[in-house]
């Protein structure tokens, strides 16, 4: 595997843990997408991502159906 970085200073382990957690929000932002039909983020920011993802545990929490990253 192969990563382009233009951050010199960090090691292998360091390069591989944050392209880990950075495909962990690709996926949940595609699990979001898919599951409820929302076509188009909403905001960018961290206080967006973090309303969606209270709004998805308000709504799993009423519907007693479970969201969240290890159902996808």
């Amino acid at each position: 595997m192969t990563f382009v970085t233009n951050i010199f200073n960090l090691l292998i382990e360091e390069i591989a843990w944050l392209y880990k957690k950075r495909w962990e929000i690709e996926l949940f932002f595609k699990w979001i997408k898919q599951n409820l039909k929302i076509k188009k983020n909403i905001g960018h920011s961290l206080n967006a991502v973090i309303i969606t993802f209270l709004m998805l545990k308000l709504i799993e929490k009423e519907s007693s159906a479970s969201f969240g990253l290890n159902s996808i």
